[in-house]
């Protein structure tokens, strides 16, 4: 099981330049925290070191100081928070000039930074957890396809709706091979309040393409299993989604996943995450 953005995110588009200096500021929005706080951390010193050379290569150009290169950096530092401490400043053309493009750059470079870091942190997600692996088994006297998935967060994911497609492989009655993609309905496709765990299922019967089908052929017919869910998130109010790929290794037949609840007088009591992938028996 793989996440779609995982899954699509590593082939190869030929003929389109798709790097993350095309489109830089979704790249940004898309890094984790460490890794934008790193990128922003090697820019800074790179930005502050840049212009601290600038000042360095004319003597006396910055007063209140000996001017080493340590001292041009902090200065560079001062010059671009606009701190300002007083005890450093320009003299001459060339500092002033220094001084003011590096004011200008750091007004733009401190604008985008806001952007970037209030939409990271407005931005919904959600926090959707996917068993390792689905199910080919008897339920309830019917060939059933399930999995089930699990909400991490202590809130509801309203009206939250769930769709499955089948990706497989095809031949044309002209002999051309093409892969397919084809809808597959399931037994309750939404809930009106997703708070804690959901068993999604699809009845295998002779409308589905999963008809029949074997373990051997799932690997020849490459066929793939995708989940899209969509809904809406209670605390931030805005809709949030979470999507997975099933690939033919995480298939498997015969088995049932493990009772994660714990009841007491008909209620809840409690759910138990580390049962979360477990099937019976192992």
């Amino acid at each position: 099981m793989e996440s779609t953005e995982h899954r699509f995110k590593n082939i190869q588009k030929i003929g389109v330049h798709s790097g993350w200096t095309q489109d830089l500021y979704h790249s940004l929005l898309l890094y984790s925290w460490s890794r934008f706080f790193l990128s922003y951390l090697v820019f800074f010193l790179f930005f502050n070191f840049s212009f601290a050379c600038a000042y360095w290569l004319v003597p006396g150009s910055v007063q209140g100081t000996d001017l080493s290169l340590w001292n041009a950096f902090a200065f560079s530092v001062q010059t671009f928070s606009t701190v300002g401490y007083g005890a450093f400043y320009p003299k001459g053309d060339w500092a002033h000039i220094v001084v003011i493009i590096e004011s200008v750059l750091s007004v733009f470079v401190t604008a985008v930074l806001t952007g970037l870091i209030f939409a990271k942190f407005s931005r919904p997600s959600a926090r959707i957890l996917f068993s390792k692996n689905i199910l080919i088994t008897q339920f309830d006297g019917k060939k059933t396809l399930m999995f089930r998935m699990g909400n991490l967060r202590a809130n509801q994911i309203v009206e939250a709706q769930v769709k499955l497609m089948v990706l497989k492989n095809f031949k044309t009655i002209e002999g051309e091979s093409i892969r397919r993609q084809l809808d597959i309905p399931v037994v309750r496709s939404s809930s009106l309040f997703f708070a804690l765990s959901w068993t999604v299922m699809h009845i295998i019967d002779e409308n589905s393409p999963l008809y029949n089908l074997t373990l051997k052929d799932l690997m020849d017919q490459n066929l793939e299993i995708g989940v899209s869910v969509i809904g809406y998130d209670s605390t931030f109010s805005q809709t949030i989604h979470s999507n997975c790929m099933y690939v033919p290794t995480d298939f498997i037949f015969d088995r049932h996943f493990e009772d994660i609840f714990t009841l007491k007088d008909g209620r809840i009591q409690s759910m138990n995450y580390e049962k979360f992938h477990l099937l019976k028996g192992t």
